[in-house]
């Protein structure tokens, strides 16, 4: 389930990348944008490496606006350092231990929004 969400999220994100490159977007386009890297990047421990790998070249591809896209780039990837360091580290701590003070085992990718 959670690959078709990726899949269906990084679909939507070259539709997105396409539909920047040929048209002129507002600021609601932007935040929608932002989300839309923010869920791609949280889904997946390798989203964030399909956004940072693309983005750049899509600033190449049209000058107006990438002061804009690389605030949006830059937002995300503050955002999910946050995530990664302060709330995954104190969600994993309360999680550890139980009421009885056994170990639990967690996996990765139970922090994630799916």
């Amino acid at each position: 389930v959670k690959d078709v969400i990726f899949s269906a999220l990084i679909l939507l994100y070259v539709i997105r990348v396409y539909d920047y490159i040929k048209n002129d977007w507002n600021i609601k386009d932007y935040i929608l944008f932002g989300l839309l890297i923010l869920f791609i990047i949280l889904f997946r421990n390798n989203g964030i490496y399909t956004i940072i790998l693309t983005l750049p070249f899509v600033c190449l591809f049209k000058k107006k606006g990438r002061f804009v896209l690389a605030l949006v780039l830059v937002l995300n990837i503050s955002l999910y350092g946050l995530y990664n360091k302060v709330l995954r580290t104190k969600v994993q701590k309360y999680l550890e231990e139980d009421s009885n003070g056994k170990t639990i085992k967690w996996t990765s990718w139970q922090f994630r929004i799916c």
